[in-house]
């Protein structure tokens, strides 16, 4: 993973993720840095796999360019495919 090419970028992917939790989604898994520093953590964003995802939610409807995945459930093997392609 390397990092963010603009420092604003990561703001953006933030509001993503807490639009996504504001609405009903779970954080699966996030990952850290380890020892980055602090001059690097604004040029990062962790890994984040959403869990319990909607199609109301920004980061269903908008391009994140960034290593956020959101994870919705459907009912069928054909809705899931429909899901893909909206």
């Amino acid at each position: 993973m390397g990092a963010i090419c603009m420092m604003d970028h990561s703001e953006k992917l933030q509001i993503l993720v807490n639009d996504a939790l504001d609405k009903g989604a779970e954080i699966a898994v996030r990952g850290s840095f380890g020892n980055l520093g602090e001059d690097a953590v604004d040029q990062f964003f962790p890994p984040t796999v959403l869990v319990n995802v909607d199609h109301t939610m920004k980061i269903m409807q908008e391009e994140a360019f960034g290593p956020i995945l959101p994870i919705m459930k459907s009912n069928s093997d054909e809705e899931a495919f429909l899901f893909a392609y909206m």
